[in-house]
């Protein structure tokens, strides 16, 4: 799922387990297929609101404008067939970082659909975590089966930090010079320039989300959902408890919204007693999450 960052438009996208995409605004959606025949795994909008990035089981990177007309499809691994499962625009709006389950990952030009960097060896085994820094300098990943977090130079694709013997599901840039990484068995705090740990905090997250302006972060455990206090370094209280099992969480400055098991549900966080504002679909949302500054929550 992901936000428009667009405010008057207050859009929200989807991908869905079917193949298809849908984008909600207000009481009207438009809903299309994407051509695969698998999951939407991922969807990521610019920061700009002119471009929507979706990744799945067609081992292509498709680009589409926010009238969900295809505008580029990117085939990033062109030796085999390999399912995207993470991508992130950077914070320009002009370039996709991409995952996959090889272990690679690269970056495209939005516009012209050009390889920037990479394809990278990055990994072993599938990348499920790709994240711009702030400033759009570097990029961090990680994957489900290699015990390590790396930051690349995302314009030369140069190696700067490997992290070893932590092996995180999820990861957001707190700053350009902080990451929040969180496995399903603790949460840690690092400085992105030494990979310092900075905090660590025992309870796991399997999934987070930052909101834009990077003012809030929410993580997901099962059927939890706690926000992080970035004075004490550690989780608050169970804030919202799901009847279902979501796959993935999103912010956006009033909204958190969830989606999975076929269902999705906007909760409102202005309202003190964090008040249901809509729920509903047909088929499970199973694309990772996004903010509306572009970052994925992994």
């Amino acid at each position: 799922m992901a936000f428009l960052p667009d405010l008057e438009r207050e859009g929200i996208v989807y991908g869905f387990s079917d193949g298809t995409i849908q984008l909600s605004e207000g009481n009207s959606s438009c809903r299309r297929k994407v051509d695969a025949d698998g999951p939407v795994w991922v969807v990521a909008v610019s920061n700009d609101s002119k471009y929507i990035v979706t990744g799945g089981d067609d081992d292509k990177i498709t680009i589409w404008n926010s009238n969900l007309d295809v505008q580029q499809k990117i085939r990033p691994t062109a030796s085999s067939r390999e399912k995207v499962i993470a991508l992130d625009v950077s914070p320009d709006s002009a370039t996709v970082a991409c995952g996959s389950k090889d272990g690679e990952v690269s970056a495209w030009s939005i516009t012209s659909g050009e390889c920037l960097v990479g394809p990278l060896a990055a990994h072993h085994g599938e990348v499920i975590c790709i994240q711009f820094s702030p400033q759009g300098d570097r990029i961090a990943t990680a994957a489900n089966s290699d015990p390590s977090l790396r930051i690349w130079n995302s314009l030369t694709g140069d190696l700067l930090l490997d992290v070893k013997e932590f092996n995180p599901c999820s990861l957001v840039w707190l700053s350009d010079e902080q990451i929040l990484a969180v496995s399903e068995a603790r949460t840690q705090c690092l400085n992105a320039s030494t990979g310092f740990t900075l905090a660590t905090c025992p309870l796991g997250m399997t999934q987070l989300a930052i909101s834009h302006g990077r003012t809030m972060v929410a993580g997901l455990n099962n059927r939890d959902v706690r926000f992080w206090d970035s004075n004490t370094h550690t989780w608050g209280p169970s804030i919202i408890k799901f009847d279902y099992k979501p796959y993935s969480i999103t912010l956006f400055p009033c909204f958190l919204v969830a989606g999975g098991d076929g269902h999705s549900s906007v909760w409102d966080l202005t309202d003190p007693g964090l008040r249901l504002f809509a729920q509903g679909l047909d088929h499970d949302a199973v694309s990772e999450p996004f903010t509306a500054d572009g970052a994925s929550m992994g």
